[in-house]
């Protein structure tokens, strides 16, 4: 699948033209995940906005005696990101992520995003839609 093809085919952007695929697509780009490797740990920080286009993910915590505290699942077609501000460019990660399943994630530079099309009022009902489907 193709980088115009991953973007396409998830919901977040279905209401997007043609050329402004392209340009999310200049910004964007999709990586591969085997089974059992981890996305990120709890206090990593991150520039790029994250995507699930196909696969599973596991969300999971550590408690003070090392027990691994399930969380929940992030599904294909699902953003994955966690956001607690939108006026910065960085992403804290609260939870640790790992991969279920091979899956391909679509990472794009979310200072990008903000530019061109959350500052013009374009994906903005999307991302919040996003983020109060985290919290059902």
């Amino acid at each position: 699948m193709t980088l115009t093809q991953s973007i396409k085919s998830l919901d977040f952007f279905e209401n997007l033209s043609d050329e402004q695929i392209d340009v999310l697509s200049n910004f964007s780009f999709i990586s591969k995940y085997e089974k059992d490797s981890i996305l990120f740990y709890e206090t990593d920080l991150k520039t790029n906005l994250l995507f699930l286009v196909s696969g599973l993910i596991k969300i999971y915590k550590y408690d003070k005696f090392d027990n691994e505290i399930f969380l929940y699942h992030i599904y294909s077609n699902s953003l994955i990101s966690e956001l607690s501000n939108i006026n910065t460019n960085e992403i804290y990660c609260f939870s640790n992520a790992s991969f279920i399943e091979d899956s391909v994630v679509l990472s794009i530079d979310f200072l990008k995003l903000q530019e061109h099309f959350l500052n013009n009022n374009l994906l903005v009902k999307e991302l919040m839609s996003s983020l109060l489907k985290k919290t059902n």
